[in-house]
């Protein structure tokens, strides 16, 4: 195992902590379902501590869960695939904030063995912090960012190593300060076409 950074990456350790870790899969016919989970340790918020006044090392090594799942099935002509992920800390700190939320979904229908149509959502939600700019004081702010994009499209399968694909999605992001109660809120639509050719 190469030990000198100077050589490029090294089999050492750089963590204090160990990430735990485990997934559990089931298959029934064309039904496929899946859960997963996660545990570790971060410190990545120590900074905060004489900030807020809090004792040194109460924000080390807070605990980070991560709890996912899949969900997978196909009937006649009909598709679904859809997943979800959470990340929390269990910081106790109430001005600090930083879990997110993901999930998505999509439905098509196979109209014929050429042609798929479908429909597809997501949404991502995420906290985070900041220090206050304009403050002469140092202060820590929150707030969240939250994108939902629903999407429609089909794809044309012309032969097969050749796939034509349209898209239509509007993405609509909302960015939420919680102290100033300043919201941006934004819109755009986004067309896209792509030709996949398999050698």
């Amino acid at each position: 195992i190469n030990n000198d950074s100077r050589n490029g990456q090294t089999g050492v350790d750089t963590t204090n902590t160990f990430l735990l870790g485990t997934r559990l899969g089931f298959r029934v016919h064309d039904l496929k379902m899946g859960f997963s989970a996660t545990y570790d340790k971060t410190s990545a918020f120590k900074y905060a501590e004489p900030i807020l006044n809090l004792p040194d090392g109460f924000l080390e090594e807070i605990q980070r869960i991560r709890l996912g799942g899949d969900l997978s099935f196909d009937y006649r002509d009909l598709r679904l695939e859809s997943e979800f992920i959470t990340v929390n800390y269990d910081d106790d700190v109430d001005e600090i904030k930083i879990d997110k939320r993901f999930y998505y979904f999509t439905l098509g229908y196979f109209m014929d063995e050429e042609v798929f149509i479908y429909y597809s959502y997501w949404y991502t939600k995420e906290y985070y912090n900041y220090l206050d700019p304009y403050s002469a004081e140092l202060m820590i702010l929150n707030g969240s960012i939250q994108v939902k994009v629903p999407t429609i499209g089909l794809s044309y399968h012309m032969t097969e190593r050749i796939t034509f694909k349209g898209q239509f999605a509007q993405a609509h992001i909302l960015d939420s300060e919680k102290f100033s109660k300043i919201e941006e809120d934004h819109k755009e639509n986004i067309f896209s076409l792509a030709v996949s050719v398999f050698f």
